[in-house]
């Protein structure tokens, strides 16, 4: 699941950030933003702590990107506060 999201909402969003085209994943390393090493970290998650610490990852680096991201972003703030909990009691 991390690596689903990774690719489909993390990888754009960085992209976007470091002023590339967000369909161009393949290249992620070559622009070598500074959240490569973080999703480097959570992509090789492989035991239930790495996972689930990973995922804790992916939602704090979502975060951040989406702050970034300005006003156009509309935050379910009810959604995400079941689904941390939700992580946090996993």
């Amino acid at each position: 699941m991390a690596d689903y999201v990774l690719q489909r909402i993390i990888g754009p969003l960085v992209l976007s950030r470091a002023g590339s085209q967000p369909n161009q994943l393949r290249r992620l390393e070559q622009i070598n933003p500074p959240e490569v090493e973080e999703i480097r970290r959570i992509a090789s998650a492989s035991d239930r702590a790495g996972v689930k610490a990973g995922l804790e990852s992916v939602v704090e680096l979502y975060t951040t990107l989406r702050t970034d991201m300005g006003k156009n972003v509309v935050v379910n703030t009810r959604a995400e506060s079941e689904s941390r909990r939700f992580l946090a009691e996993s």
